[in-house]
């Protein structure tokens, strides 16, 4: 690195350090409004089959899928992340029912079911067949097949 460079780096990073201590004393504990636009939450699907769980008092295991957000390396620890948070407000709002949320990243890769929707058809029929409240009900993609359309197998017979 040249000295020019480096003095240059050292100017601007002096210059922004000073910018930080001019900000008035209470810029930084303001918290700013972040303006949603409507269509992100104008829509929200009703959970009839959960609110029917925590009205009457089953069990409900929320499952909760990320990273860093998750496990609480940005929030300072476990009990400070999300689904900790919402498990801890979970349980107050509704005592008369055990609400579990479980860490996916957490979870060892041996207790979780991974489905592969190209694979053999009898896992994908088993997971369409779970339903509540016996069974926790399977979002997704279960079978994926690929094979040639029923017009172009025609088409080939006939030429």
């Amino acid at each position: 690195m040249t000295p020019a460079f480096l003095r240059s780096t050292i100017v601007l990073i002096a210059a922004g350090g000073i910018g930080l201590l001019s900000a008035p004393a209470g810029a930084f504990d303001q918290e700013q409004e972040c303006s949603v636009p409507e269509s992100f939450y104008a829509y929200e699907p009703p959970l009839t089959k959960t609110a029917k769980a925590l009205a009457g008092g089953r069990e409900v295991v929320i499952a909760a899928l990320g990273g860093a957000s998750t496990l609480g390396l940005a929030a300072g620890g476990a009990g400070f992340a999300w689904p900790a948070r919402l498990a801890s407000a979970l349980a107050g709002r509704f005592s008369s029912t055990r609400v579990k949320v479980v860490n996916l990243a957490e979870v060892p890769k041996d207790d979780l079911l991974i489905h592969d929707e190209k694979g053999p058809s009898s896992l994908a029929f088993m997971l369409s067949r779970m339903r509540q409240p016996d069974f926790p009900e399977p979002l997704g993609v279960f079978r994926d097949v690929e094979q040639e359309r029923y017009v172009d197998l025609v088409r080939k017979q006939n030429n």
